[in-house]
């Protein structure tokens, strides 16, 4: 279907614009090098070198606008950007090819000391009919991760549309079943109460189904799900304007839930 038309793998970030294309820089002015991630693994002593992607370039940005520490962190004294993203970096006889096989700066560690990436997780879990977003909630206080669920509502069974639309958290062999949280609009002060949460058990089965089909190791397989209705939009920040995520913003607005399951004392139970 794509008979003479040509299509082209390209790379490059807002703050330095275009980087490569098909794995090569696309301008000489364009330089790319690795540095290493240690507590990832990844190190440019690997063979190929492994590491996060450093780019050099007359076009970078200066920095984010009245963001300083964001900017120290991102952009470096010796004029180099920290992308974020975890390249290789193979030559051959065309020069430099760079290849990206992770994410560093959404990666966080649980309680095990182990590493998960979450873009990849929400990417398995959004094949769930019942789910149309979604986020991986979790940090290094806990042994499992919590998936943050937003329904489809056209694929909501009959059964459960008179449920009212306000946040609830299911958990399977952690003694959560359930466990309601306060809602997490600020303008609702009243405890989110949900008459049948049995919603939430047919998403978290469907999420852990999906988890082991794709073969995640057991950490990356979600013990709880919180639905909220509220959707990740711009207008309420949880998306950025371009469309990505509001990571940090999000981990804060559901502290409540991880604040509650550690109460609980409870670590993962096998599903």
């Amino acid at each position: 279907m794509f008979d003479g038309i040509l299509v082209n793998d390209a790379y490059g970030s807002t703050e330095t614009g275009g980087i490569c294309n098909e794995g090569r820089p696309i301008i000489p002015e364009v330089e790319v090098k690795l540095r290493d991630v240690p507590e990832l693994g990844y190190l440019t002593s690997d063979r190929p070198p492994r590491g996060e992607i450093l780019v050099k370039t007359d076009r970078v940005a200066l920095g984010y606008f009245k963001m300083p520490e964001e900017s120290k962190q991102k952009f470096l004294a010796d004029g180099w950007y920290a992308s974020g993203d975890i390249g290789i970096l193979e030559e051959d006889k065309d020069g430099t090819k760079v290849t990206i096989i992770d994410r560093a700066t959404s990666l966080f560690k649980v309680s095990t000391g182990e590493y998960l990436c979450p873009e990849k997780l929400e990417a398995i879990w959004l094949e769930s009919k019942y789910i149309r977003q979604c986020y991986v909630l979790g940090d290094a206080s806990l042994d499992y991760v919590v998936a943050v669920v937003v329904p489809e509502p056209k694929n909501i069974p009959e059964r459960f549309r008179a449920i009212k639309e306000e946040p609830v958290t299911y958990g399977m062999g952690l003694g959560l079943s359930p466990v309601v949280v306060e809602s997490l609009d600020e303008k609702d002060e009243k405890s989110s109460k949900i008459p049948d949460v049995s919603f939430g058990a047919l998403v978290l089965e469907d999420v852990i189904s999906l988890s082991k089909k794709s073969r995640l190791l057991d950490f990356e397989i979600p013990r709880v799900v919180h639905i909220d209705f509220q959707p990740f939009t711009v207008e309420n920040k949880r998306l950025t304007p371009i469309l990505k995520m509001n990571r940090p913003l999000l981990y804060n607005q559901y502290q409540p839930i991880l604040q509650k399951l550690r109460s609980t004392g409870k670590t993962r139970d096998r599903p």
